[in-house]
């Protein structure tokens, strides 16, 4: 609250303070669980998600007004974190978090920002779904190529070498994911239900501007 106090200035109008909360909450966030996802699970490429939030957050701190290139570039670096993180959890067998680039868009929509960030963004995410569906069904290398962090051909095996399936993970992984999972069900309605009260509180305006 503190710095939410300090970055908000007096003389912000209403979608200026909302959008700054929007995307401190966001880069935190980033922040938080990327520096987690390093600690607990040693993947290094969280790295470019916790860059991406901490150059927001630098940023805010610095100036306490939101320049656009550099939230664009933040959610850039967190949206590839997460395609990355998903290729290597479906060719490793584990737990997927793609689903994480939904509070990444609502950002952009929320925030107000040009329209190329979102779409881009969903191409990115839709091109990626349609390559990972397709590779599961060909097999044409896309999960056999040595990227790091990717599991050998070995590690594989001994993951799926279990009595019975689904295979247990590791509870770091676990926790990990479940972290990912409830943060985005969580800002996402927190994000969707207050873009809901504002246009609530917009119609009830408008209404009794009419009625007077």
């Amino acid at each position: 609250m503190t710095v939410l106090r300090f970055i908000l200035r007096p003389e912000d109008g209403q979608f200026t303070r909302t959008k700054k909360k929007i995307i401190l909450t966001a880069s935190i966030t980033s922040i938080v669980l990327s520096y987690t996802c390093i600690a607990v699970m040693f993947l290094p490429h969280y790295v470019f998600a916790a860059a991406g939030g901490t150059a927001i957050l630098v940023q805010l701190l610095v100036e306490r007004r939101v320049r656009d290139w550099v939230v664009e570039m933040g959610l850039y670096l967190m949206t590839f974190t997460v395609l990355y993180s998903d290729l290597l959890d479906v060719a490793g067998g584990r737990l997927r978090i793609w689903s994480g680039v939904v509070v990444i868009l609502d950002v952009t929509l929320l925030c107000d920002l040009k329209s190329r960030v979102g779409r881009n963004i969903s191409i990115a995410v839709v091109t990626w779904l349609v390559l990972a569906a397709v590779e599961a069904t060909l097999r044409f290398g896309i999960f056999d190529l040595d990227l790091p962090s990717m599991y050998t051909q070995q590690e594989r095996r001994e993951i799926s070498n279990c009595e019975t399936l689904p295979c247990a993970v590791a509870a770091s992984t676990a926790i990990s994911v479940l972290s990912i999972q409830i943060a985005v069900f969580l800002l996402d309605y927190h994000f969707t239900r207050g873009f809901a009260t504002r246009c609530h509180a917009e119609s009830h305006l408008c209404r009794g501007a009419n009625l007077g």
